[in-house]
């Protein structure tokens, strides 16, 4: 009986293991092609595709998600924080949805399709064997060139693609140049969140001269496209990669807690500045978008006050046209003045469960803590000045920037090995 050879079933398991391994990596490598030929499209076009890109992949790995104890603390956090700005619809000023069309419309349905898409993705990004990561990287890297390339003529041409392209499709093309130009700019902010693990990843390859033509490149871009936000996103998210590189877990959890302090306190100092009068002394030195954001900043800060407690409900923002277009300009003030305490707290907590993940994991893993850390920089820097805090592309190109720090991760040091990894 102890000399009994292995029965067929007991042979075939391994096998059949291995092929399912086989299968579901091959297939995951499929839809990081996917991302990569269409981030250069989409990053030149128009940025709005990201929310369907990232949306249709993110939904394809669904199937192939097992979050870890430790992935579920953020995926709680978001999903309360949704269901708070679900609940806060019904006292805003927006009005609620009473449709079906209006419902396919509502922001709360949009953010809880994000967070379940966006999270598919992150959360497989890590089951990739170290070869498959190294090779999504490198498509990922080759997009991301191709598009830096591309910036860099439009910069240099006053698009002369982007305007070329609305005359072939027969739409009226874009006369004025600076306005085409705007249009083209917007994928620089894919550049500014994609740059840390493209680099990185460039490096491990051992892609020298070529990590060199692109960080030049996107220097480059970010100079010539004229936005303000990508250089100081870059200056921001390259002082925390050196300094969480430097001391590590010490410095992801510093920079967790400046973030927190900054969703909570930055509305409250916009807000004593303005009744201080430092804003209007300042905006006559402005230039006038950023003249215009300092008004948008002295406005919603004021009515904020006027129900700190539970906000003014989401899409607030959207209802106060002619002193606020759209949204306010800055994530945390726009936090505050829609969800209120609670969704600040949320807000904060977020960010703070991002950054300790990234804590956790830079003992073992360096460099992708460091890319993590900078990634959440980089986001936070941007959406200060830009954005609003709801819009779809943006949240999904969020994803795709820390989902790709995740797949950066495996190439570096291997699949990881414990749940904090």
């Amino acid at each position: 009986m102890l000399n009994r050879a292995p029965s067929q079933s007991t042979l075939a398991r391994p096998s059949a293991a291995l092929a399912r391994r086989f299968n579901a990596d091959a297939y995951l490598f499929g839809v990081w092609i996917l991302l990569a030929v269409f981030t250069p499209a989409i990053g030149f076009v128009g940025v709005r595709g990201f929310a369907v890109l990232v949306g249709v992949c993110g939904l394809l790995c669904l199937p192939l998600a097992r979050p870890r104890t430790a992935e579920l603390g953020g995926l709680i956090l978001v999903l309360l924080l949704v269901e708070w700005a679900v609940i806060s619809a019904f006292w805003s000023p927006a009005p609620v949805p009473h449709s079906l069309k209006a419902l396919g419309r509502f922001t709360g349905l949009h953010l809880a399709q994000q967070g379940l898409f966006c999270g598919g993705l992150i959360v497989t990004a890590r089951t990739l064997t170290p070869a498959t990561a190294g090779k999504a990287l490198a498509w990922l890297g080759g997009g991301v060139m191709l598009l830096a390339c591309v910036l860099l003529f439009e910069s240099l041409t006053d698009a002369m693609l982007f305007r070329a392209g609305q005359s072939v499709l027969g739409e009226k093309p874009t006369t004025v140049a600076h306005w085409a130009l705007r249009n083209v700019a917007q994928g620089g902010y894919v550049l500014a969140m994609l740059f840390w693990p493209v680099a990185l990843a460039l490096e491990a390859a051992g892609r020298r001269r070529l990590l060199a033509a692109f960080v030049v490149l996107c220097l480059a871009d970010f100079i010539l496209l004229h936005i303000a936000a990508l250089i100081v996103a870059l200056m921001a998210s390259a002082a925390v990669f050196a300094l969480v590189l430097w001391r590590r877990r010490a410095a992801a959890l510093a920079c967790g807690g400046l973030a927190m302090l900054l969703i909570l306190a930055t509305p409250w100092i916009m807000l004593g500045w303005a009744e201080g009068g430092l804003f209007q002394s300042l905006r006559v030195r402005l230039p006038p978008s950023w003249a215009a954001r300092v008004d948008i900043w002295s406005f919603t800060s004021m009515q904020m006050t006027q129900k700190p407690l539970f906000g003014w409900g989401l899409d607030a923002s959207r209802m106060f046209k002619g002193h606020i277009p759209l949204h306010p300009h800055d994530g945390p003030l726009q936090l505050w003045f829609e969800l209120g305490l609670p969704g600040a707290v949320l807000g904060a907590l977020l960010w703070g469960f991002v950054f300790w993940r990234f804590a956790e994991a830079a003992p073992a893993r360096p460099r992708v803590a460091a890319a993590g850390c900078a990634v959440a920089a980089a986001c936070l820097a941007i959406g200060a000045f830009s954005f609003g805090l709801w819009q779809e592309w943006w949240i999904c190109l969020t994803a795709l920037a820390f989902a790709a720090c995740v797949v950066l991760g495996v190439r570096l040091y291997g699949p990881p090995e414990d749940a904090h990894a």
